[in-house]
Protein backbone atom coordinates (compact mmCIF):
# COMPACT_ATOMS: atom_id res chain seq x y z
CA UNK A 1 0.00 0.00 0.00
CA UNK A 2 1.19 3.71 -0.92
CA UNK A 3 2.45 5.52 2.36
CA UNK A 4 2.52 8.67 0.98
CA UNK A 5 -0.33 11.01 -0.40
CA UNK A 6 -0.12 14.20 -2.28
CA UNK A 7 -2.52 16.55 -2.62
CA UNK A 8 -2.69 19.34 -4.52
CA UNK A 9 -4.01 22.68 -2.98
CA UNK A 10 -5.08 25.92 -5.28
CA UNK A 11 -7.30 27.46 -2.55
CA UNK A 12 -10.71 26.56 -4.45
CA UNK A 13 -13.65 24.39 -2.38
CA UNK A 14 -12.71 21.71 -4.33
CA UNK A 15 -8.98 21.15 -3.07
CA UNK A 16 -10.31 21.68 0.64
CA UNK A 17 -13.06 19.11 0.02
CA UNK A 18 -10.81 16.80 -1.37
CA UNK A 19 -7.91 17.28 1.26
CA UNK A 20 -10.73 16.59 3.71
CA UNK A 21 -11.59 13.35 1.86
CA UNK A 22 -7.71 12.57 1.77
CA UNK A 23 -6.82 13.27 5.24
CA UNK A 24 -9.97 10.55 6.10
CA UNK A 25 -8.18 8.07 3.68
CA UNK A 26 -4.32 8.64 5.21
CA UNK A 27 -5.62 7.99 8.75
CA UNK A 28 -7.61 4.88 7.78
CA UNK A 29 -3.83 3.07 5.96
CA UNK A 30 -1.68 5.10 7.83
CA UNK A 31 -0.02 7.13 5.26
CA UNK A 32 1.75 10.57 5.31
CA UNK A 33 -0.08 13.93 3.05
CA UNK A 34 2.64 15.59 1.28
CA UNK A 35 0.19 19.14 0.25
CA UNK A 36 1.38 20.95 -3.09
CA UNK A 37 -0.09 24.48 -3.13
CA UNK A 38 0.15 25.62 -6.51
CA UNK A 39 0.23 29.18 -7.40
CA UNK A 40 -0.03 31.52 -10.81
CA UNK A 41 3.93 32.05 -11.22
CA UNK A 42 4.66 36.21 -11.56
CA UNK A 43 7.65 38.49 -12.84
CA UNK A 44 9.84 38.95 -9.54
CA UNK A 45 11.96 42.40 -10.51
CA UNK A 46 15.86 42.41 -8.95
CA UNK A 47 17.60 44.71 -8.76
CA UNK A 48 20.77 42.58 -9.36
CA UNK A 49 19.59 43.06 -13.31
CA UNK A 50 18.17 45.81 -15.58
CA UNK A 51 14.85 46.65 -14.10
CA UNK A 52 12.83 46.53 -17.08
CA UNK A 53 13.44 42.78 -17.29
CA UNK A 54 11.20 40.70 -15.06
CA UNK A 55 13.04 37.40 -13.26
CA UNK A 56 11.04 34.30 -13.95
CA UNK A 57 12.49 32.55 -11.06
CA UNK A 58 10.73 29.98 -8.72
CA UNK A 59 11.14 29.71 -5.22
CA UNK A 60 11.11 25.42 -3.85
CA UNK A 61 11.56 23.55 -1.04
CA UNK A 62 12.29 19.57 -1.00
CA UNK A 63 9.31 17.58 0.11
CA UNK A 64 9.86 14.99 2.78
Amino acid sequence: MNKRIIVCLDGSKHSEKALSQDIQIAKKFDSKIILVHVVEPTAVFSTMQDPAVPYWGSISAPLL
